[in-house]
């Protein structure tokens, strides 16, 4: 919580100042307001995702492999 305090303002304060800077963050930061949503309004949708992430990233590791 220190650390947020310390560094929030420089940095937002940078953010105001650089156009693109600000649209990179708020465009990063869409899918994490997706899945907040549908934490919100939709958890079984969330597990469905989760689930299916889950289910490709086990296919993916079982048809690739480790060196």
């Amino acid at each position: 919580v220190a650390a947020y305090y310390r560094l929030s303002p420089p940095f937002a304060a940078w953010l105001a100042e650089h156009d693109a800077a600000r649209a990179a963050v708020r465009l990063a930061l869409w899918p994490w307001v997706g899945l907040a949503w549908l934490a919100v309004y939709h958890p079984q949708g969330l597990a469905a995702l989760l689930l299916l992430a889950l289910g490709g990233w086990w296919t993916y590791r079982r048809r690739v492999p480790i060196h």
